[in-house]
This record gives C-alpha cells, structure tokens and sequence, in this order.
C-alpha cells in the first residue's frame, strides 16, 4: 500500500529541518511540524503549547507593535500572498539569541484545498550561509596585511561620512599619513619586515580612532588614510603629534634580529565642512597635496590645511 496517510505525511513533514506552519486565509495555524513547536519551546513558548488556533499574523502585529521591524516586513508580505498580490514571499531576517547569532529564510505560499484557502509558512535556519556571507563581505573590505579597512572600504565610509557632516554641518577631517622611506626599508630588509612596519603603524592609527564616525584604512602601499568627524583643531594637532610619537617607538627586529627603531611618518591633514560643493575626490586631492608639502620638509612632518 502506497503510504498516503495523513500520519504518514504528518511525519515526514516533523522529519524536516524546516519550522512549517500552515496557517488559513485570516492566518490562524491549522497545523504546525515538530520543529516549529520545538523551536517555539525552546524560544519562550509554553512547553505544552500546540500552536493549533494562534493567530500568526496577528503575532506578527503584535512583535511590530513592540518595534520590531522584521515582524512588520513578515506580516505585510504574507498578506500579499493571501491578497493573490504575489505568488511567493521569501525575507531574510535576524533572529538572535543571548547566546548566538542566528538568521532565518522565511517562505510563505498558498494551496487551495476542498474550496478553502491555506498558506504555508516555512522558517529555514540560514545562519552558516549569512556568516559565511558576512565573512567574505569583511574580507572584501579588509586590507589582508593590517587588517585595517582597505581603500573600497575606506571610500564607502567617506561619502558616507561627508553626507551626515554636510547634514549636522560638523567639521570633517581626512589625514594622509605615509610611512617614511618605507621603500628603503623593504628593499634592505625585505618584503616581511616591510610588511611588519605595515601592521606595526596600522595598529597605532587603529588606536587613534575611538568612535564610530572615524576610520583608519589603508589606502595604498605605504600609505595611510584617517578619518576624524567633528575634531576640533587643537585636539587633532595633539592626535597626529601622537601618532607620529607612537610610530617612533615602534621597534620590528631586521633580518639579524637587530631592531629597527627608525620608523617615522609625514602627515597631510585636511579640515573641510562639507557644503556639497566639495566631494571625495576633491578631499582626497588635497590631503594628498598636503601630504606631499609635509613630505618636502624632511622626515616626520605634518602639514595642516582647511578647504
């Protein structure tokens, strides 16, 4: 006999990964699988709770009701599937726990049985695929030798950044910093204490900047990028003073194990409070035209410069 019954197909639907619910056209559940109840008990829900006669739309309401977004995202494209507005709806949404990360798929479609309308309503646990996916993000963004931002990064950040400072009218800094004779030094020292000259100054940048409306990135080789929003003058004269302190003190053993005490570095700081009629790129410019004017008085120098 062909296994057709409705204990059969109750059991391969509990066998399955998936939270499921079937919920009918005012989206009260009619049936809902093991892992959906497991979850449910596992997350709050009373342990003898069967779910059968909850209103899910309605906890959808309720969860946006209490300011979450993703209940208010849930709930208005499950009801354009039961509109007929759209035939599926898939949403992708975070749903952590005190103690992990955790992202779902939602799946919403509709079947039609014995003249009635009903909507099935999956929950798949996505979260090795979302960190995965965070993860090459991060990579895409992060300078592989400092682990600093790199300058895709470091751009992204930027624009951003011009955007809210021309909105709060806040002044804007960007600094250029540039290792001195860095070529010198991976040429005599080779390509790996080059590299740790590279990590030891970019964790003294990282150091510097403390909030979230600042940055330290690698831009290009040798050279640096910082970001400082609403500075004032003379608490970042006494930042870049102490970076290049800090960048003196750095001490990276040579091929012999003799250490290098000679690092240095030239700053071109630009102040700016963006209007619009500036952009990125005109920053940029003159942080760099700055930078070269620190770079021709010799080594461990900075230069200040306001648009």
């Amino acid at each position: 006999m062909q296994p057709t019954s409705i204990d059969f197909l109750r059991h391969t639907l509990d066998s399955l990964s998936a939270h499921i619910a079937v919920v009918d056209d005012q989206g009260v559940i009619q049936f809902a699988n093991r892992t959906w109840t497991a979850f449910g008990n596992e997350n709050g829900f009373p342990a003898d709770s069967t779910w059968l006669g909850s209103n899910y739309l309605s906890a959808c309401d309720t969860a946006t009701a209490r300011g979450d977004p993703w209940g208010l995202a849930a709930a208005r494209g499950i009801r354009q599937v039961m509109e007929g507005i759209t035939k599926d709806f898939y949403f992708e949404y975070p749903c952590h726990s005190e103690t992990e990360e955790r992202w779902f798929l939602l799946h919403s479609s509709g079947f039609e049985y014995e003249g009635r309308r009903f909507f099935v309503i999956s929950h798949e646990n996505i979260t090795q695929r979302k960190l995965a996916e965070i993860e090459v993000a991060r990579l895409a963004d992060t300078d592989l030798i400092t682990e600093l931002p790199n300058r895709y990064a470091f751009e992204k950040f930027l624009d951003k950044e011009m955007l809210r400072c021309q909105r709060l009218k806040h002044p804007l800094v960007l600094a250029f910093i540039r290792i001195d004779n860095y070529s010198v030094i991976r040429d005599l020292q080779g390509v790996l204490v080059g590299d740790e000259c590279l990590i030891e100054v970019g964790r003294v940048l990282s150091q510097s900047v403390r909030r979230p409306s600042d940055l330290a990135a690698r831009f290009s080789d040798e050279l640096f990028a910082v970001v400082f929003s609403n500075a004032d003058t003379y608490g970042l004269v006494d930042i870049i003073k102490r970076i290049g302190t800090q960048v003196k003190e750095i001490r990276i053993p040579d091929q012999k194990g003799n250490a290098i005490n000679f690092l240095s570095v030239c700053a071109g700081v630009v102040t700016v409070v963006p209007d619009g009629k500036i952009n990125k790129n005109t920053l940029i410019t003159a942080a760099d035209n700055t930078l070269h004017l620190a770079k021709a008085l010799g080594h461990d120098k900075a230069e200040f410069h306001t648009l």
